[in-house]
């Protein structure tokens, strides 16, 4: 008599939805019994359902300066002094521009 062994049950789409006991099957590890796992016959394993790259979210481009911002923001305490002394150059020059543009749009 043959030994009885875990395998996976697959519903019509070849999702893995349970488990039987049988003499032979798909072997499906540790996977969860709840669909989200396919059995790809070709590759002779199961893939993920689901978890694809994700479409890629185009955003405004960004200067080159307000990165360089950023970085130095994520740096903290660990950034160069020229990178801090850059920085508060930078938001100065930033608010400048600011409250000429404010004073630009007043005129209008």
């Amino acid at each position: 008599m043959s030994k009885l062994k875990t395998v996976a049950v697959l519903d019509g789409d070849k999702r893995l939805i349970g488990s039987v006991k049988a003499t032979d099957g798909i072997d499906f590890g540790d996977l969860p019994l709840n669909g989200s796992y396919k059995y790809d016959e070709e590759k002779g394993q199961f893939v993920p359902l689901g978890f694809g790259f994700c479409k890629i979210k185009v955003h405004q481009p960004y200067s080159n300066d307000f990165v360089m911002r950023r970085i130095i923001d994520a740096l903290g305490d660990n950034a160069p002094i020229e990178a801090k002394e850059w920085a508060a150059w930078y938001d100065e020059n930033l608010r400048r521009r600011d409250e000429e543009n404010a004073i630009m749009r007043r005129k209008r």
